[in-house]
C-alpha cells in the first residue's frame, strides 16, 4: 500500500542530503582504500641496515667455534 499523496519531487529534495553525504564516504573510503594499496606495494626504505649480505656471511668452509667466543656472545639467553 502507498499513501495517497505520493509526491516524487518533493521525496527528491528530502532525499538529496543524504544521497549526496553517503556517496561523499563512498568516494572517501575510496580513496582511503587506494592511499593504503598504495603503501603496502610500495617498496620499503632501502637504506642499509648493517645485515649481512650473502657476501660477508660466506667462509672457506673451516670456521669452528672456539671457547672464548661464548665470552663475546651477543645473546646470552641462547646459551
Amino acid at each position: 500500500m502507498s499513501p495517497p499523496d505520493t509526491n516524487v519531487e518533493k521525496q527528491k529534495q528530502k532525499h538529496a542530503g543524504p544521497i549526496i553525504g553517503i556517496t561523499a564516504g563512498l568516494v572517501f573510503a575510496a580513496i582511503i582504500l587506494v592511499v593504503y594499496l598504495f603503501f603496502i606495494v610500495s617498496p620499503e626504505d632501502n637504506s642499509p641496515d648493517n645485515t649481512p649480505t650473502g657476501d660477508a656471511v660466506q667462509t672457506d668452509g673451516n670456521a669452528t667455534i672456539q671457547p672464548s667466543d661464548a665470552a663475546t656472545d651477543q645473546n646470552p639467553s641462547s646459551n
